[in-house]
């Protein structure tokens, strides 16, 4: 009997990857969806959708019961937090595979996860966690310039700048507590030395503490440049990263999927900069490379599979992803738009673009980047 999928977050790029994986396979998949616009919604292996402004319990588990769900893989940050806290309550309706609520919470603080790494020697940059206004000046003095004024928690968007002065940074930081109403009560954002150099990560699966699967990659190209997501990868491989990672997840006793991310100043100097506790942006990489943990998930959960099991070894792969900010910043220079191109000309740079096999979802995201574009152009948004 062919099994049925819930993915959540469909207007995610990495949603977008795995229904297509899995409906590949010939998995009923369907998607939980925040708006009619979620790129996912309009795939060919997209079964059928549940449109929800916020999550219902009532609503998810009478969708669930009607589909016949068998594995529910939440994909962002906030699915992750609702399945794991009403966990109890969809035993015996549907199975996921997810870490749970004290594993969540020690790596969406950045502060309890630094805490953790540092225990296990796993190096970290200088960082400090302000009660006040006023612990400015000691966090200048302890990190230096230039630095990072960024949120201390997860929460699916990044809420990040820099400062080069102590003027700049406390005017930064005053005008990111205004924004996003951060006081006492919330928790101010952190302080944390600028690490320069390129970002790499570990990616793995684990059930109960038991590693499953994993590989690593490289950043080439983020957006925005300064700092942001993934725009271009490749695969690579590092002992060290694999050490600290592995040292760091199993000492959770990890289950589930995990991302844990490094800055590289060099092959032998690396920095923990965070613990990823969900699936990640740049997730079509691994599919790409022949890693596919969404499918090991559903095979964990609905099969006995647990004895000899053979971990996953990723080919070599390069991606990009063109309309999910790579052509946006390609033009922030010369060389960068050299680079750009020739990825995109290169048939053997992966992207996520499916113009025949699966083309409305690409024919979505062309159309509302030309509508914000128009906005910005006539309205001057930024």
């Amino acid at each position: 009997m062919t099994k049925s999928i819930l993915v959540t977050e469909a207007s995610q790029k990495n949603t977008l990857g795995i229904v297509r994986s899995l409906g590949q396979k010939g998995f009923n998949v369907y998607v939980l969806a925040n708006s009619k616009l979620d790129q996912s919604i309009y795939s060919r292996y997209c079964k059928g959708y549940l449109l929800l402004k916020k999550f219902d319990f009532a609503e998810i588990k009478n969708f669930i019961i009607k589909k016949k769900i068998d594995v529910v893989l939440p994909i962002g940050i906030n699915s992750l937090r609702f399945f794991s806290d009403n966990e109890s309550l969809f035993d015996g309706i549907t199975k996921f595979l997810i870490p749970t609520k004290k594993q969540i919470n020690t790596t969406i603080s950045k502060e309890l996860t630094i805490e953790l790494a540092k225990s296990l020697n796993i190096p970290c940059p200088r960082s400090v966690f302000p009660n006040s206004i006023e612990d400015l000046s000691y966090a200048s003095s302890k990190i230096g310039f230039p630095c990072v004024i960024k949120w201390k928690f997860e929460v699916g968007e990044n809420i990040v700048e820099y400062a080069t002065t102590e003027e700049e940074l406390t005017f930064k930081f005053i005008k990111m507590c205004e924004k996003y109403s951060f006081n006492k009560s919330t928790g101010f954002p952190m302080i944390q030395e600028f690490i320069k150099g390129k970002g790499v990560a570990y990616f793995a699966l684990f059930e109960r503490g038991k590693l499953i699967g994993s590989y690593q990659h490289e950043r080439i190209r983020e957006a925005p440049p300064s700092g942001g997501v993934s725009v271009c990868a490749k695969i690579s491989y590092n002992q060290k990263i694999e050490e600290y990672s592995k040292s760091l997840l199993t000492s959770l006793k990890w289950n589930g999927v995990a991302m844990v991310e490094f800055k590289m100043q060099n092959y032998k100097n690396f920095k923990l900069m965070e613990v990823n506790p969900k699936f990640w942006g740049s997730h079509d990489l691994a599919l790409e490379a022949g890693i596919n943990f969404p499918l090991e998930i559903i095979n964990l959960l609905t099969a006995d599979l647990t004895n000899n099991r053979v971990l996953l070894k990723a080919r070599n792969i390069k991606i990009h992803w063109p309309l999910d900010g790579d052509f946006k910043y390609m033009f922030h220079d010369k060389n960068r738009l050299f680079s750009v191109l020739k990825d995109f000309l290169n048939p053997n740079v992966r992207s996520n673009l499916r113009i025949f096999n699966d083309p409305f979802p690409t024919f979505l995201i062309i159309c509302l980047n030309f509508i914000n574009f128009l906005k910005k152009l006539i309205f001057n948004i930024k």
